[in-house]
């Protein structure tokens, strides 16, 4: 019974924190796709998010941190929709 109640405890506390995304072990990516046939995934390198213990999330996405292994599409992005 006391481990039942630790669990309830513990869980308790961890709803009402606030989070943060971690970098290291997060991505965010989003996919193209050609002629309908053809999809590639990309991601971008530099993000951060939040959620408040209220259940208020925040994103910030650095569009320039595009990555789509192929540079001169990279500036592309960047350049014309960034």
């Amino acid at each position: 019974m006391r481990f039942v109640f630790a669990l309830i405890l513990l869980f308790s506390f961890s709803v009402s924190a606030n989070w943060k995304l971690d970098p290291a072990t997060s991505t965010l990516n989003f996919i193209s796709t050609k002629n309908n046939d053809l999809s590639e995934m990309h991601s971008f390198d530099q993000f951060s998010g939040a959620m408040t213990s209220s259940g208020a999330v925040s994103i910030s996405v650095n569009l320039t941190s595009v990555n789509t292994l192929i540079e001169i599409r990279n500036n592309r992005l960047r350049e014309m929709l960034f």
